[in-house]
């Protein structure tokens, strides 16, 4: 099932984020929700990035949020993948 824009902005967690950061993700999960779960990864990097150089930080709450929220599209095979990841990046 994947997880609408729609679907994130009725998410407690969503809402309890300032509208630079509700902004963020929403683009993440719209980005992500056109790829395949191989370019998830690289996408949430990217954005990591770019909230850096925005000077912008996500506590460990919501980026928990957001990445549940991205890995609720994928198969179990790149889930595995994504944890792993995860775990190196200390995301």
């Amino acid at each position: 099932s994947s997880m609408t824009v729609e679907a994130l902005k009725n998410h407690p967690e969503y809402q309890k984020m300032s509208p630079q950061k509700q902004g963020l993700i929403s683009e993440i999960v719209k980005d992500a929700s056109s790829l395949s779960g191989d370019a998830t990864l690289p996408l949430l990097l990217k954005a990591q990035q770019r909230m850096k150089s925005l000077g912008i930080q996500f506590t460990k709450e919501e980026s928990a949020f957001l990445i549940t929220t991205l890995m609720a599209d994928l198969s179990p095979a790149e889930r595995a993948k994504f944890e792993m990841l995860k775990k190196f990046m200390k995301l």
